[in-house]
């Protein structure tokens, strides 16, 4: 999507951190981007994508839900 994640993880400090479990198979932090609380996780795809409700589309820069037709 080329973003430099260094960049942000720099620029925006985390406000709660949930570290990495096995049992929970993924690790989040909260940050405040732009006034706004973001939750952002990282594990295993089927954990994470089973957390989500939404997608960006690169194609078009729109986030839309995640259907059935996306499969």
């Amino acid at each position: 999507m080329g973003v430099d994640y260094e960049e942000y993880r720099n620029k925006y400090e985390p406000k709660i951190k949930f570290p990495f479990s096995s049992s929970r198979k993924r690790m989040s932090i909260v940050v405040d981007y732009q006034g706004s609380m973001h939750l952002f996780i990282k594990g295993a795809s089927e954990i994470v994508l089973a957390s989500c409700n939404q997608w960006v589309n690169n194609r078009t820069g729109e986030i839309e839900p995640i259907t059935n037709e996306l499969n």
